[in-house]
């Protein structure tokens, strides 16, 4: 294994190493490798320990297994590889050994170990605020590749960056810097955030060019605390970015914004309880919920002015009074909530002075350690459920009238193929009685009405073959491309013999789908190729699979012919639409039943043009969809590589 590009090692049932590669003793800690009988868990943070303790349960019918975790720095937690592990057992059948081999973790991954470690952190309860904050900023800025983190205060008059009363990075509140060079202007110019990878190549580059060591690449978003705008959060790299900002990234600088302004938030609204009983009493007073405080036996002492201004009572009407006197519809099943224990989003209906009323969600809080006195909180949700209730109306509404539109769609299309042939069968009556007429305008009249008759079938059909197939459920089993594909070709033989096309069927995987509309997808491809070929060019097609750049698995069907018009890509999968109305007689329902397909299997279908001519229609399945694909063909005189071999027709 000491070839292997990846960190690899082998360790017994307790995790004692007994092999380790270079790779892996060296991105472990460089200095001071970790040697055979070191203990695996003691090289791996804490958090993690259970995912390999797990591995003793592999047995020899499942020997193996995918986990994730990180060596070296603990901090680097949220960006872990993925461990391939097998297990070789004794003869009674315990494990004897497990041997890992690395691999990198994806984007994904990546991302959601990110998010994981900022909710641990944000929510420890061992920390406070601002022992919170530096740890959120310290998990997003290993999350970036950033080289440093900080959270940065507008001052009034909008000169300065000022730092919070938290002591972040070892700086107090008594630190104040010129806005410009903390870089902050740029934040102001571009908006609530900025994602930038190289500062020299945008507008705002003569702004550094006066600092020492200027950062380059910078990521930052306002702080909202309150609803105004207390800050923000700022990173910044002493270098460009090699690659841009992903959106995962983009959304997680959103997240933290969040987070750091919800902790502040807390922060401030828990010292004002504590150091102000005015602005504790305005925070009950004009909370927008309706709060009062209860006895131990549930009687009023005290009620917000959300309370008396809902309800419409009087101060001196209310305390004193039971709070279940003023419920009318105490709870779904008819019986009063007990407010003797904690309740929590209780539906309680409120009875108003005016007889009118309010349905609220109640919950309750302890207010003092032995629990005789609580908050009973209840928030009016009457026009939410008013609108929640007409939401409903309109689904259910729009729902009976797709099902009337689907049903008008197959009666029409039905109905109309009587009229239509009797159409054609009196037009064929008259072209028989008038041949030979001596008027040729009467017999290309008939003409006409018949052709435009049999189109109309045609049309009509096709329409009702449309609306059945989007309506339809999918059936999910394992179906094999290639003998599937086989059967295409042999009912499109004679379309195929006709136009002199020629072929080609690469090796195709294994999917999961409906075999029979999967067919009829496969079919209706080829027939697109066929028809929109070249006059002058024999038409080539090639049907294969390959990894997209998502790394999703795509089936593609490649021809050479007319190609389509740029800004048609997904035009021309919408019913009735024809490339070229002139060079077909079909309804344009082909590839809007192909799209109809794909989307009810649950993936996605696009064109794209070719340079050297013709179009590549591109089915991207999803993660669930199949094997190992295919290699797309790199030109016409080549073969896929790995030893598979194309069949041609």
């Amino acid at each position: 294994m000491d070839t292997l590009v990846t960190p690899a090692c082998r360790f017994t049932a307790d995790t004692e190493l007994t092999y380790v590669n270079t790779l892996f003793s060296t991105t472990c800690d460089p200095d001071s490798p970790p040697h055979v009988g070191s203990r695996l868990l003691d090289l791996v943070p804490e958090a993690f320990h259970p995912d390999i303790a797990a591995l003793n349960a592999l047995t020899p019918q499942c020997p193996s297994a995918s986990i994730r975790f990180p060596i070296g720095d603990p901090e680097a937690a949220f960006s872990p590889r993925v461990w391939d592990c097998v297990a070789d057992f004794t003869s009674e059948g315990a494990v004897r050994g497990i041997t890992a081999i690395a691999r990198p973790a994806s984007g994904n991954l990546t991302y959601r170990t990110a998010v994981e470690r900022l909710l641990r952190t944000a929510n420890d309860p061992s920390l406070d605020d601002s022992a919170r904050i530096r740890a959120i900023l310290a998990c997003s800025r290993d999350y970036f590749g950033m080289d440093t983190a900080d959270v940065v205060r507008l001052s009034a008059g909008g000169t300065h960056a000022e730092l919070d009363t938290f002591e972040i990075d070892g700086e107090t509140a008594t630190v104040s810097r010129p806005r410009h060079e903390r870089t902050l202007d740029i934040l102001v110019a571009e908006g609530p955030s900025l994602a930038i990878s190289d500062i020299r190549q945008t507008a705002h580059a003569d702004r550094v060019t006066d600092i020492a060591s200027p950062p380059l690449s910078l990521l930052a978003s306002e702080i909202l605390v309150d609803g105004q705008r207390y800050g923000a959060v700022l990173f910044t790299g002493t270098g460009p970015r090699v690659t841009p900002f992903s959106d995962q990234q983009l959304q997680f600088r959103t997240h933290v914004a969040q987070w750091l302004g919800f902790v502040i938030e807390q922060h401030r609204a828990l010292a004002d309880l504590k150091i102000s009983e005015r602005k504790y009493r305005h925070l009950f007073e004009y909370a927008p919920a309706i709060i009062s405080i209860l006895d131990a036996s549930e009687r009023i002492t005290d009620a917000n002015n959300s309370w008396l201004s809902i309800l419409g009572y009087d101060r001196e009407a209310v305390i004193g009074r039971r709070v279940a006197d003023f419920f009318a519809s105490p709870s779904t099943d008819g019986t009063p909530p007990d407010l003797r224990s904690s309740v929590h989003n209780v539906p309680v209906d409120l009875i108003a002075r005016n007889g009118q009323i309010v349905q609220s969600r109640l919950s309750t809080l302890d207010r003092s350690a032995e629990g005789s006195e609580k908050f009973a909180v209840m928030v009016d949700v009457t026009e939410r459920n008013r609108v929640l209730l007409e939401l409903t109306n309109i689904r259910k509404s729009l729902t009976k009238a797709n099902e009337e539109l689907k049903r008008f769609n197959a009666i029409a299309a039905h109905d109309l193929q009587e009229p239509l042939r009797k159409i054609r069968l009196f037009g064929g009556i008259l072209r028989s009685a008038l041949k030979g007429a001596s008027d040729p305008e009467i017999e290309t009249a008939i003409e006409k009405i018949i052709d435009a008759a049999n189109r109309l079938t045609t049309l009509v059909k096709d329409l009702l073959l449309y609306s059945r197939e989007s309506e339809r459920s999918y059936a999910r089993q394992k179906v094999n491309l290639s003998p599937l594909l086989d059967e295409v070709i042999n009912d499109l033989a004679l379309s195929i013999s006709e136009t002199g096309a020629r072929i080609r069927i690469f090796e195709m995987p294994e999917i999961e789908g409906d075999p029979v509309p999967l067919q009829r997808l496969f079919t209706n491809l080829l027939l697109n190729a066929l028809k929109y070929r070249r006059e002058d060019v024999v038409p080539e097609i090639d049907v294969f699979s390959r990894r997209g750049s998502a790394g999703t698995l795509e089936l593609v069907v490649r021809d050479n012919g007319i190609g389509f018009n740029p800004g048609e890509e997904q035009r021309i999968f919408t019913p009735f639409v024809r490339v070229q109305p002139a060079r077909s007689s079909g309804s344009g329902i082909g590839l809007a039943i192909c799209k109809s397909i794909v989307t009810g299997h649950g993936w996605s279908i696009h064109a794209e043009n070719r340079e050297v001519g013709g179009a590549d229609l591109v089915i991207a399945l999803d993660h669930d969809g199949a094997a190992t694909p295919s290699e797309s063909p790199p030109s016409r005189d080549q073969t896929p590589g790995g030893g598979r071999q194309a069949r041609s027709t």
